[in-house]
């Protein structure tokens, strides 16, 4: 598969979404869709013969709760349609996703993810939706020239970006000015993460988590990536870097661990989307895609906690970046006759502006450049400091790199658990290095084929 031409399209539309978030001087629609018009060409067939529809995504209650609402709008004005929704975690989300592929039963619609696109791409389970956009019932015409797509690769449409986002540490301003404790600044460094690691514990018993516990391929993505490396080489057959920076990038965590100022492992691991150590006090600060930071604020529901958003730390020599937050695609299991009402559906959730108001920023910066217009201009205090932080990002982030090869997903696994070792104090940095570097080879050997 030939990736770098989706890179290129990636780093336009992100381009241009920056652009549109700064951009005064449009007005923005008063219609229900962008264009203030029908956003779908719907066949009279279409809208008299019975539809049903599945679509899935993952997410937290927030998500469930308003993309319910979203679809509960389209259904409204397309009574002959009746879909079924599937929304789980994220990891649920895969497993449940690869089980109806291996047995051809994937739902009409589908959220994607920009490292696994590839994958689904390669398999065959997601197809081209070049047809709809022709026939006008995928509506793109809102995204300037036809590399904004976010998911088209050889000529062919294979995923729509729900908007974009970028990796983001959120602090708690309130409790850091509290204990007396400086802010980050815009350029977080390592040296300032470290101080403020140990102010917040010794002024205010508020303890530290680990560097993306939840997935900390991203975290030596990004440390490698300022380094001016990549996670991976240009032919995915094994890193973009040396074994000495990922030893480096396990000694931030191994320095954490043995600090005295890190969070139990045991409180990290019990944490969910819908308890998050944040919103719950249990902590300073989090790093988190910035579209989940809208979840964490409801889900404190405290209007007088200060959530702010800064970079990750060390990450402003481009190691930070922005990307599609999600996309949406069809499946190869929507019957052929039903794809242009599911694509009349994925028009309907990009370009209707009651529909993205429900959605804010929590599917990212949306590329839609009239919806995004008025969502700015309505934004509350909360999703205006997502649709900055993504303007802020705009200034230190490097280009994308890649989708994750064919050997991505067992390689994301092997970090983690190298990285649970470390954190449980089982290994130390360089141990788990070594281990992850020679089990690593044996994964990228056994996928080369």
């Amino acid at each position: 598969m030939k990736k770098t031409s989706l890179v290129l399209c990636l780093l336009l539309v992100l381009m241009t979404v920056l652009s549109a978030c700064t951009d005064g001087s449009g007005t923005s629609s008063t219609g229900s869709t962008a264009s203030g018009t029908s956003s779908t060409q719907a066949s009279s067939e279409d809208t008299t013969r019975p539809i049903t529809l599945g679509i899935s995504w993952w997410g937290g209650s927030t998500r469930h709760e308003y993309t319910n609402k979203i679809l509960d709008l389209y259904k409204a004005k397309n009574t002959n349609v009746t879909i079924n929704a599937e929304y789980v975690s994220w990891d649920d989300y895969w497993s449940s996703m690869n089980t109806k592929a291996a047995s051809n039963t994937l739902p009409s619609v589908m959220q994607q993810d920009y490292a696994k696109i590839g994958q689904f791409i390669d398999n065959g389970t997601i197809v081209d939706m070049n047809a709809q956009v022709d026939n006008k019932n995928l509506d793109l015409s809102d995204i300037k020239g036809d590399a904004f797509y976010g998911g088209k690769i050889d000529g062919k449409l294979y995923g729509i970006s729900t908007g974009v986002n970028a990796f983001c540490y959120l602090y708690d301003a309130t409790a850091l000015k509290d204990a007396g404790v400086t802010l980050p600044s815009e350029k977080f460094t390592w040296d300032e993460f470290n101080t403020i690691s140990k102010d917040m514990m010794s002024k205010a018993k508020l303890a530290t988590v680990p560097m993306i516990n939840t997935d900390p391929k991203f975290f030596v993505e990004m440390y490698v990536r300022n380094q001016g490396k990549h996670m991976y080489s240009a032919d995915g057959k094994t890193f973009g870097f040396d074994k000495a920076l990922l030893v480096e990038a396990f000694q931030k965590q191994e320095d954490l661990s043995k600090s005295g100022n890190a969070l139990s492992p045991d409180i990290v691991n019990a944490a969910t989307q819908d308890k998050d150590l944040l919103a719950e006090k249990k902590t300073w600060g989090e790093p988190l895609w910035s579209n989940q930071v809208i979840n964490v604020m409801k889900l404190a529901n405290d209007e007088t906690r200060d959530f702010q958003l800064t970079m990750m730390p060390g990450t402003d020599n481009g190691g930070i970046y922005l990307k599609p937050s999600m996309l949406w695609s069809i499946t190869r299991d929507c019957p052929e006759t039903d794809r242009n009402a599911a694509a009349r559906l994925i028009s309907f959730i990009l370009n209707d502006i009651e529909a993205n108001k429900l959605a804010g920023a929590d599917r990212g910066v949306t590329i839609m450049k009239k919806v995004n217009e008025a969502l700015v201009k309505e934004a509350d205090p909360n999703n205006k400091k997502v649709y900055d932080y993504i303007d802020v990002v705009g200034k230190y982030a490097s280009e994308i790199d890649p989708p994750e090869p064919v050997a991505g997903s067992e390689i994301t696994k092997e970090i983690k658990d190298q990285f649970d070792a470390i954190v449980f104090g089982k290994k130390t940095a360089q141990q788990a290095a070594d281990d992850c570097w020679k089990n690593s080879e044996q994964i990228f050997a056994t996928n080369a084929g």
